[in-house]
């Protein structure tokens, strides 16, 4: 078993409602912080989207690759 794994593991064992939120939190901080939320062009958001969903998906964290396949499978849902 490969020992980034365990500490993945351990993580989210250990991990509390309140640093899920807080994490939640922090990453949409750092959306606002580089302009992502504020953009109006449709294109523009969609690439990014579609961007992030490729790279997560090279990710060895299941939920976060669960989370961008469905993204993936309600795409014209979520940018329309």
């Amino acid at each position: 078993m490969n020992g980034d794994f365990r500490v993945a593991r351990v993580y989210l064992c250990a991990s509390t409602e309140e640093q899920y939120l807080s994490r939640q939190a922090s990453i949409i901080d750092e959306a606002n912080a580089a302009g992502i939320l504020d953009r109006k062009q449709l294109n523009v958001v969609s690439g990014l989207l579609r961007q992030w969903c490729t790279n997560v998906m090279r990710s060895k964290v299941e939920p976060m690759r669960k989370v961008a396949q469905m993204i993936r499978d309600h795409f014209e849902g979520i940018v329309a």
